[in-house]
């Protein structure tokens, strides 16, 4: 079930939901989880249903982990999901708040799905680099975008013929 509690997003609202419906997982990006937070402390709504939160869009800091952990004890595993709007999901990190990492969470930004191939290319000649090298993220998978619509000079400048 997916509780939408209005067409806008309304933190007050969602929290409410949370709480009436006893939601279990969550999607959120980082922004509104801490307004999520911040209005929860006036709140006091009981999320203790919630057991997982996904989060994207932007990059979760340890600060803000640190305080999911803290403020949602119910709290089993945060996704956390690196993609942009052309990839859709290609990347996650789940991290088990019990044994949580900073370390390891910092170095990382996650596994690929399983059906999501990837590669780091030197953006000047093309050619795969090597491990722990820089380089430019080049993704493949049935969800990367078939083209931009009704814009085939975008398609050509930003994916190739093997559908990277």
């Amino acid at each position: 079930t997916l509780v939408l509690p209005s067409f806008k997003l309304d933190v007050h609202e969602t929290l409410k939901s949370i709480e009436k419906y006893k939601c279990t997982s969550a999607f959120f990006i980082p922004k509104v989880l801490i307004n999520l937070l911040n209005e929860n402390k006036k709140l006091a709504c009981d999320l203790s249903s919630l057991q997982f939160l996904l989060v994207g869009g932007q990059h979760i800091n340890n600060d803000l982990v640190m305080r999911v952990k803290n403020e949602l004890k119910s709290l089993i595993g945060l996704f956390i999901v690196f993609a942009s709007t052309e990839l859709n999901g290609v990347s996650y990190y789940v991290l088990a708040l019990n044994s949580y990492s900073p370390d390891v969470y910092n170095s990382c930004v996650g596994k690929p799905y399983p059906f999501v191939e990837c590669k780091i290319v030197n953006p000047v000649n093309g050619q795969i680099q090597p491990l722990n090298v820089e380089g430019e993220l080049f993704i493949r998978s049935p969800t990367v975008t078939p083209g931009y619509w009704n814009d085939p000079e975008m398609t050509l400048k930003n994916k190739d013929n093997n559908g990277w």
